[in-house]
């Protein structure tokens, strides 16, 4: 839940949430380097670290943040609650 609001700036949860899954179906996509687990594994299964590329996040933009940023504000002009 905290990636998922971390990364959009939105609530996890409630009724905006189909619109947003829809808005941003298609500006991102899985970390390449951690699989879009967002943790690397360094000692066989015995310590991680956080991905780098995507920032443990597990996912990078494929948009611009000006698309991103269009794309929330149209989620909240629909339901202003929505943001967190």
């Amino acid at each position: 839940m905290s990636v998922y609001q971390n990364m959009y700036g939105l609530k996890p949860i409630g009724p905006h949430r189909r619109l947003a899954d829809e808005l941003f179906a298609d500006v991102s996509v899985a970390c390449l380097t951690c699989a879009g687990r967002g943790l690397l594994d360094v000692s066989g299964g015995e310590a991680w670290i956080q991905c780098s590329d995507c920032r443990g996040m597990g996912f990078i933009w494929k948009s611009t943040s000006e698309e991103v940023k269009a794309l929330r504000r149209q989620v909240l002009e629909d339901f202003p609650d929505a943001g967190v």
